[in-house]
């Protein structure tokens, strides 16, 4: 069965993100990228050192359009979970430069292919939601990210 533009879109995100190592000129790498929710209390502390941060797109919801000619444009707005680790409980300071890192990693590296490997039409950061501190040692992000596509309906 062949895949849909939509999972197609989806598996390049996430392994757009997968792909992010400090090797590759990015401040932090990613330890793990996969689809699903997980908490940050049930992500492997491995994955989480001081250098790596993981990342979940936990959600994707998507507004369809059909039109006329049996085609329709799609607008997926995915939810991509950021957690990081500080091995101090203390160092809040850290804690947030982090945290920062990645989300700075995920922007650059989202937006070298825009299209998410020819199938999508455009991508976009929308929003970025932080934890307010209330997770120490652990920090974590929500990053909205907003990729439209055309697809046919016999083909989506």
């Amino acid at each position: 069965m062949a895949n849909s533009n939509r999972k197609r879109i989806l598996d390049n995100l996430v392994s757009t993100i997968a792909a992010i190592t400090v090797a590759g000129g990015y401040n932090l790498g990613c330890g793990q990228c996969v689809r699903g929710y997980k908490h940050f209390n049930q992500v492997p502390e491995d994955l989480l050192t001081g250098t790596k941060f993981a990342a979940y797109v936990a959600g994707a919801d998507e507004k369809r359009k059909n039109n006329a000619q049996r085609t329709f444009h799609s607008e997926i707005l995915a939810s991509v979970l950021v957690y990081v680790l500080t091995p101090s409980a203390e160092n809040t300071v850290q804690l947030e430069q982090d945290l920062d890192s990645a989300i700075e990693d995920i922007t650059k590296a989202l937006m070298v292919d825009v299209t998410r490997g020819g199938y999508a039409i455009t991508t976009e950061i929308t929003e970025i939601d932080t934890d307010k501190g209330s997770f120490q040692p652990y920090a974590g992000a929500e990053i909205l990210v907003r990729m439209e596509y055309r697809a046919s309906v016999l083909t989506p």
